[in-house]
């Protein structure tokens, strides 16, 4: 949520962007074009006063509009708490909230500056922010909130004018009105209960994510009370008399040492349900528990493998759960080969074999699956044009933002299944909302047992490795709601790490990297096989990674990433061609053309006077020409990517690594996006081990930093519940 604090400015850094979107919503209330919305706001305009007030003529004095020849004021105050609300409500949802309260602005005053390369580009954006916003002594712009009732007779006198706050008191009513063409209508905001600011489109889409989620459950709660979802029976191979349970309860007894508990419980709720959610850390056997899934799926119900598809927000998530769900398909139908007629007795309903080749389940990114355009924010499927899949997987859940979480379920039919795999501790996505954890919280408090599992054992880490205590400390940390306990335990995890030596001060981290880390020297680089080149590239890239929670600060990746160019090239003896030895690199944006996708790690090579990007990962083969062992690209043909010996631990996620270190910045109380959660996400990117570079105070006090998002999604789920 945003924070300001009483008696203090809250201080934002501003983009262009922001206001040249609350320049717009000001031209439309107005209903005035960008020249004349300059001359009406430095008093040049001479014409009827667009407020409510009858035919007048105003000038501007004193920072306020006066009556012409007169001394009585036109009220401004409106249209500028219009226009810092607007770009207060931008970043807010660059933060990942979905609204504002009006608690938390009132009587507050906030404070913002506008980067020097910003302040050139827009001479509408500089007139409009010297006429509307005051200056302090440090020449930062600022804006104090009125009080709440002040606020409340803005909105009323704007309301009067045009309707820009739309205000919902009834939320009985939600279900109702939620349509396809209200996303594109007025009024900019949702003024929910007259406390909540929205902006219009993101309270549609927690509406579409509540009833969705609610339909889909109450279809689960009708089956689990009639029986009413009955296995089609395999002809002549079934017994009339066994039902579902009888199946899947003699499918899961072949593979009993297999799995615990809560893996076979996730399995059987998956099998009887159209929703599942299933939350746990890195290790805890969520993908494990996924393969047996889609083969129960290809074998119970009889389900052709084009019905089944894996889904996940990047690229690179989507090519590991490809290769995992393969080789434990496989995996597990050779145990059913192998054990199945000894627990399956009589009931042979496996009586048709299934080719193995059907194993090779697809998986794309979610923007594939929905078959987005780059050009348009709307998708080719939707709820009139819906997927025709009987399963989807959905790996990496909690990277999924509001928008494209109420897309995709709206392009699902309620008859198809869904099963959302995640980590409700990492990070939530980068954009708005908090839709995965905001659901876990919901299913759990509302003993969804049946639709809701979380694993907790992790089997990744060695018992009583460094690795896995240290997650052990931290998960304490993360599930402690007492908040006098929390800094003892916060002290354990750092001393914990200060006695194992994982936590390092940042100075000259740099050369600790090159020497320990990137071990180049044993790399021929001369090799005349440039795939066996390719091979020890990437070998080195998966053994260790740099991870920065920031992008253009000095300990962001931008610097970070310039500074170990520089380094390596010094080093010596790593020149192949122009192009330096060991260049990895991450494309930032999706490129459907060429079929890479954000996350995708290339590595730059010469060859033939020419700069080529080989993306050793890629497991599409018709990227491949003739001879190609790995898709490679002219760097002048890729357009969104930066190199990649530092990424952000969001660009991290769904990516695992021998040993990850992580650079905690100095003045960290200043970033407040810098959290438990993404101290926690960057160490369980590490499968063998992890350090820290930074101080005990600044790792003490982002330990101590929850994410606060302000979302309304779990409060809808409820509403919808009650009301259903």
């Amino acid at each position: 949520m945003i924070e300001i604090n009483n008696g203090k400015s809250y201080f934002l850094e501003v983009e262009n962007s922001d206001i040249n979107f609350a320049i717009a919503i000001l031209s439309y209330f107005l209903d005035k074009s960008l020249n004349q919305l300059i001359s009406f706001i430095e008093g040049k305009e001479k014409e009827k006063n667009k407020l409510g007030i009858k035919d007048i003529k105003y000038i501007k004095k004193d920072n306020e509009f006066q009556l012409e020849n007169s001394f009585e004021k036109i009220n401004y105050e409106p249209i500028r708490f219009l226009f810092f609300l607007v770009i207060l409500s931008k970043i807010s949802l660059k933060e990942g909230n979905t609204y504002i309260s009006i608690n938390d602005i009132e009587q507050k005053e906030f404070e913002f500056s506008i980067e020097d390369s910003e302040k050139q580009k827009s001479v509408f954006a500089k007139n409009i922010l010297n006429a509307l916003a005051s200056k302090n002594e440090n020449n930062s712009y600022y804006y104090l909130f009125e009080s709440k009732e002040k606020i409340l007779s803005f909105i009323d006198l704007i309301n009067k004018k045009r309707l820009v706050f739309e205000n919902i008191s009834n939320l009985a009513n939600l279900k109702n009105i939620y349509c396809e063409k209200e996303f594109l209508q007025p009024p900019i905001f949702i003024f929910e209960q007259r406390e909540k600011f929205y902006f219009r489109r993101f309270y549609l889409y927690e509406i579409l994510i509540a009833k969705n989620i609610s339909e889909r459950l109450e279809i689960s709660k009708l089956e689990e009370i009639t029986g009413n979802a009955k296995v089609e029976k395999q002809k002549n191979n079934i017994d009339n008399n066994i039902n579902k349970i009888d199946y899947i309860n003699a499918f899961l007894e072949i593979f009993s040492g297999q799995f615990d508990k809560l893996q076979i419980d996730a399995v059987k709720n998956a099998l009887l349900n159209n929703f599942v959610l299933i939350s746990g850390g890195p290790g805890t056997g969520k993908t494990f528990v996924l393969s047996l899934i889609v083969l129960a799926h290809l074998y119970i119900y009889k389900m052709d493998p084009s019905q089944i598809i894996a889904v996940a927000p990047t690229g690179k998530a989507a090519k590991r759960v490809k290769e995992i769900l393969k080789d434990k398909i496989v995996y597990f139908n050779n145990i059913i080969k192998s054990k199945g007629e000894k627990f399956l007795g009589d009931k042979k309903f496996f009586g048709n074999k299934i080719n193995e080749n059907s194993f090779d389940i697809d998986a794309i990114t979610i923007h594939r699956f929905l078959k987005s355009s780059e050009y348009s924010l709307s998708f080719i499927h939707n709820k009139k044009n819906p997927i025709q899949h009987k399963l989807i997987i959905v790996d990496e859940a909690s990277m999924i933002d509001i928008p494209l979480m109420a897309k995709m379920l709206d392009a699902i039919p309620a008859e198809s299944k869904i099963i959302l795999s995640g980590d409700a501790n990492q990070l939530s996505s980068v954009e708005a909302g908090r839709v995965f954890a905001d659901l876990k919280e919901y299913l759990a408090y509302n003993r969804y047992l049946q639709n809701f599992i979380e694993f907790k054992k992790s089997y990744r880490y060695e018992k009583d490795s460094f690795v896995e205590n240290a997650r052990d400390l931290l998960n304490d940390i993360l599930n402690e709601k007492d908040s006098e306990k929390i800094d003892s335990k916060i002290s354990n995890f750092i001393e914990f790490l200060d006695k194992n030596n994982r936590l390092i001060e940042t100075k000259k981290f740099e050369f600790k990297i090159i020497n320990d880390f990137f071990k180049l020297d044993e790399i021929n680089f001369n090799c005349e096989n440039i795939y066996n080149l390719l091979d020890q590239l990437h070998e080195i890239n998966k053994s260790f990674k740099l991870l920065s929670p920031l992008r253009m600060t000095s300990s962001g990746t931008y610097s970070i990433n310039k500074l170990f160019a520089k380094l390596l090239k010094e080093k010596g003896n790593l020149q192949r061609g122009d192009t330096q030895g060991f260049v990895p690199i991450i494309i930032t944006r999706n490129n459907y053309q060429l079929n890479l996708f954000n996350g995708d790690i290339g590595f730059l090579i010469d060859e033939d006077d020419q700069t080529f990007a080989y993306f050793v990962d890629k497991f599409d083969e018709g990227d491949l020409k003739k001879d190609q062992k790995y898709p490679k690209y002219p760097i002048s043909a890729l357009s969104d990517w930066e190199p990649a010996y530092c990424l952000t631990v969001h660009k991290s996620q769904g990516s695992e690594f021998d040993v990850v270190a992580l650079i905690i910045p100095a003045e960290v109380e200043k970033y407040s996006f810098i959290t438990l959660e993404l101290i926690y996400t960057a160490i369980t990117r590490a499968r063998k081990d992890f350090l820290i570079f930074g101080s005990k105070e600044s790792l003490s006090c982002v330990l101590k930093n929850r994410t606060k998002r302000a979302t309304g999604l779990f409060e809808k789920l409820v509403n919808f519940s009650n009301n259903s």
